[in-house]
């Protein structure tokens, strides 16, 4: 079993997805599996993930529903203890997973690990940093005014305090990653690795809403 699920949504990313998908296999953390949730592409999404060669994809496909019904299919596929969520356009860089890895197991009272973002454009050039902020522990207060998690494509959280909270609202059109993040925060310890590891895509096929980049 591995350590890690990484779950992707994906809706006509046919742009993206590829290079997305190569910064996971990329990753110096390699205990994972990569769960793609292909939400009713109508573009070439489907035949760029079939032509990766690695075992650690799975592919499961259904009408289009959405960004948070589509993670938390994912999410019903997974079978790690700890949960990673990855937008189609997004990017992380090679230590990710496994300096947010190491922080939870270094923390038992820890269920989510954080860290900073950069954002970028179409073609992956940096654009500007983002808050760049690090708080550890019940940040719920500080998390209720600002979002500094940013987006969708953050953090590692544990399988149990995922599945505690009930997963993503479906019922919500916008701020869905905000809304989870203030549930986990509730009631579970954060930690932040202070460095950028989150490429967050400025572009017209972000699944984040606007919201969520305020």
């Amino acid at each position: 079993m591995p350590q890690i699920s990484i779950i992707i949504p994906a809706y006509n990313a046919d742009k993206t997805i590829k290079e997305t998908i190569d910064s996971v296999i990329n990753q110096t953390f390699k205990d994972f599996e990569i769960i793609i949730i292909n939400d009713g592409s109508t573009d070439r999404t489907l035949d760029i993930i079939s032509s990766i060669n690695d075992p650690r994809i799975q592919v499961f496909s259904y009408p289009n529903s959405g960004a948070s019904v589509s993670r938390n299919r994912g999410f019903s596929k997974a079978s790690a203890q700890y949960i990673a969520f990855l937008d189609a356009d997004d990017l992380w860089t090679s230590d990710k997973l496994e300096l947010q890895y190491a922080a939870l197991e270094a923390d038992p009272e820890a269920s989510v690990a954080y860290s900073w973002t950069n954002y970028i454009d179409q073609y992956g050039e940096f654009l500007y940093p983002g808050f760049h902020q690090s708080y550890q522990g019940d940040v719920y207060s500080i998390l209720l005014v600002k979002n500094f998690l940013e987006n969708g494509s953050n953090p590692l959280i544990t399988r149990h305090a995922l599945s505690a909270i009930g997963g993503f609202d479906e019922s919500l059109k916008g701020g869905q990653d905000w809304d989870l993040y203030l549930r986990l925060a509730a009631q579970y310890k954060f930690v932040c690795i202070s460095q950028a590891q989150i490429l967050y895509r400025i572009s017209e096929h972000s699944i984040s809403s606007n919201i969520e980049r305020q």
